[in-house]
């Protein structure tokens, strides 16, 4: 009898938390013993996977305490219940927000608690920014933390150590880590025959601030165009719904914008890359021989901004902006880029494996 792996994704903006869901039940799905099925939604339906079996919830629209947006909420958490008793899976992976969006979950796992279902609740970590890191009081929520007695981790231990701090989840005692869940780059992929450097501008989904990161790398770009034939590459995302090219875009030989692209594809084809550094795109161009200049979004917690300067401090030909808004450096770090000879980056961390992780969910959920 196949083992049913659900794996729960909260992300109603952006894409990295959807693409990591979604690569990790593809996976499974090429095992004999394994029938996945992603659980969650999203405002773009075709983002939706097409592979692999779904369970698309309502989409529930921000802000999160609007009416509106709380009775959806309530709708999503019993439609959970209602799928997830009858599908009744081996083990439910929670990406990242034990809670849920909008803490949908707290009434899932309180009736798995109560009703004891068979299902082992498992918590996906990608990033240790905005984990909890302690027991809450509110006795809901404790029990809520108190279901997940398991822990994915998506790096490596010797870089990016997510798991090293799960005291707010009191009996989670079993652990892994999966390596970076994102797509491979095609370091053979050929380059356009063309004179002109490339310059390839990634807004990953293109939610954050796409008219910002293009018009700095234009103007960083025009500024650099001294004795150099600049091609440049903007790809918004599929998300970016409202953006211009900038009117002055003198001494660059060529400016494309792409609504949609894969980063692996991209990356693969450039000299030099600038990007947004969201898990997913950081990631992925990372393994491209091209130099990167990320520009991270200012988040809250900031994670973008501690995985950009953790990367320009352990890896080769990497920089990271600390003002998006200041071209002269942004300037700066073009020059020396495009100075940089492509090659080849050592990486000093491990990727996902699929057979590793079919291997490891089986035995977990052996019993």
């Amino acid at each position: 009898m196949k083992r049913r792996i659900g794996f729960y994704c909260h992300q109603i903006r952006g894409l990295g938390h959807l693409a990591i869901s979604t690569r990790l039940a593809e996976a499974l799905s090429e095992h004999e013993l394994m029938e996945p099925c992603v659980i969650g939604s999203s405002e773009i339906d075709s983002l939706r996977p097409n592979r692999i079996k779904t369970f698309w919830l309502p989409h529930a629209k921000e802000p999160l305490t609007a009416p509106n947006a709380r009775a959806t909420l309530t709708e999503r958490s019993k439609l959970l219940i209602d799928f997830l008793r009858e599908w009744s899976p081996a083990m439910l992976i929670v990406d990242t927000l034990a809670l849920g969006l909008g803490w949908e979950l707290v009434p899932v796992l309180e009736v798995a608690r109560l009703e004891k279902w068979k299902t082992r609740f498992c918590l996906g970590v990608t990033f240790r920014e905005g984990m909890p890191s302690a027991p809450r009081s509110n006795p809901e929520i404790r029990r809520a933390f108190e279901t997940y007695r398991y822990a994915l981790g998506y790096s490596d231990a010797g870089f990016e150590p997510v798991l090293e701090n799960l005291s707010a989840y009191p009996n989670i005692k079993t652990k892994a880590y999966q390596g970076f869940v994102v797509p491979t780059v095609d370091s053979s992929a050929e380059r356009a025959s063309t004179s002109c450097q490339q310059v390839v501008v990634l807004c990953g989904g293109g939610f954050y601030g796409v008219q910002e990161i293009f018009d700095a790398a234009v103007t960083a770009c025009r500024i650099c165009s001294f004795g150099r034939n600049i091609e440049l590459t903007f790809v918004a995302g599929v998300l970016a719904k409202q953006f211009h090219v900038p009117k002055d875009i003198s001494g660059i030989a060529k400016v494309r914008v792409v609504q949609e692209g894969k980063a692996e594809h991209w990356a693969a084809r450039a000299d030099v890359v600038i990007a947004r550094c969201g898990y997913s795109t950081a990631f992925t161009i990372i393994q491209s021989s091209a130099a990167i200049i990320f520009a991270p979004v200012k988040g809250m917690d900031g994670e973008q901004q501690n995985r950009a300067h953790t990367m320009s401090q352990k890896l080769e030909r990497v920089w990271a902006l600390s003002d998006i808004t200041d071209p002269g450096q942004l300037a700066r770090l073009l020059e020396v880029a495009l100075e940089s000879a492509a090659l080849p980056r050592p990486l000093p961390f491990l990727f996902f494996d699929k057979s590793r992780l079919a291997d490891l969910l089986l035995t977990w959920t052996e019993h």
